[in-house]
């Protein structure tokens, strides 16, 4: 993220208030589980190597 772009969302979050930000902060956080549970579910195991030395 550019400097200007962190400045450009901190600037529209100005003035908003906690029960918005905790709103928001959860919508966000449902959209970002979704999107790495989506990645997640297609990416095979395949470093059995890994296993072996660590047990």
């Amino acid at each position: 993220m550019t400097e200007e772009k962190r400045d450009q969302i901190l600037s529209d979050l100005e003035g908003i208030t906690y029960m918005d930000w905790q709103k928001l902060k959860h919508a966000v956080d449902v959209a970002f589980s979704v999107e790495v549970n989506s990645v997640a579910n297609k990416v095979p195991f395949s470093r059995l190597d890994i296993v072996k030395k660590e047990y």
